[in-house]
């Protein structure tokens, strides 16, 4: 999880919708669901707006988990991040307290394959790793032009996660806080599963962990590609003739790398995990170099 900063993004369609609809929208006697309908039924073209600047700011990744997402019907969620029940009438359509969410396992997302894509180039646009491909299409992925391929699973209720899992629970811990991405840190498992855990004990931490199912099998099973990632970039820059002013010149540029969106204003799929594992891990990897 790491900050994600909206300001200055919602859009003027809808603060004009909320200007036009403040009657029906401040209704004391709805609750926050009612009121979301409304927007739903009266503000179609608003609500895909929202949606748009969401992901533009969230540079097209989850805003818990981290994976990718897309405009396409169906693969996102907006989450309220303080529950609109809780203060219907402020928190509903407040901007600022909503981020863009995938669909957190409720259902399969899919791939045509064009005759442009390699193995390769699928990996890098979702995340996923090439096991984990192989795992959900029943053996080695077949990238054969026009055939349909499954990028991630649909998952049991028990593999839900981000707003699917959360829903109207209430987080202390979220990516509208400039410091959440220090609470959280990633685990590598001999099996290559990455866990992530609260740093210092952090209860708090820990509920959000389990209230957003960032541990749920199969993030854990995909997050490893930007841990290999982030290996591969230490072992490809720095040597064991490095000075100590080298590395840490050196640390910044992949820390800049992986902390930067393409020409297309995305970030790598879990990018925030391969930044957090470079802050905790960058040094005691530095020994392990011939």
């Amino acid at each position: 999880m790491i900050y994600i900063n909206t300001e200055g993004t919602e859009p003027t369609e809808f603060v004009t919708w909320k200007q036009v609809h403040k009657t029906n929208i401040t209704d004391p006697s709805r609750t926050g669901v009612q009121l979301w309908k409304y927007l739903y039924r009266h503000g179609r073209v608003e609500k895909e707006k929202i949606r748009k600047s969401l992901i533009v700011a969230q540079g097209y990744v989850c805003c818990y988990c981290g994976k990718r997402i897309n405009l396409t019907k169906g693969e996102t969620r907006i989450d309220h991040v303080q529950p609109k029940s809780d203060d219907p009438i402020n928190l509903t359509f407040d901007y600022y307290n909503l981020l863009l969410s995938c669909v957190g396992g409720e259902k399969q997302l899919t791939y045509k394959v064009s005759s442009t894509d390699s193995l390769q180039s699928i990996i890098d646009e979702f995340g996923a790793t090439k096991d984990y491909l192989d795992e959900v299409n029943g053996g080695s992925v077949d990238i054969t032009p026009n055939n349909t391929i499954v990028i991630f699973d649909g998952e049991p209720k028990t593999g839900y996660h981000c707003d699917k899992l959360k829903e109207n629970d209430k987080i202390e811990i979220h990516p509208l806080q400039n410091d959440c991405f220090n609470k959280f840190e990633y685990i590598v498992g001999s099996d290559k599963k990455v866990t992530v855990n609260e740093k210092k004990g952090c209860l708090k931490t820990r509920k959000t962990i389990n209230v957003t199912g960032l541990n749920s099998d199969v993030l854990k099973k995909v997050r490893y590609r930007i841990i290999d990632e982030t290996n591969k970039l230490i072992s490809s820059l720095i040597t064991a003739t490095d000075s100590i002013e080298d590395i840490i010149e050196k640390f910044s540029k992949i820390q800049l790398q992986l902390n930067k969106k393409d020409s297309q204003g995305y970030y790598e799929p879990f990018y925030f995990v391969g930044l957090e594992y470079l802050n905790t891990n960058g040094y005691k990897l530095i020994d392990t170099l011939p």
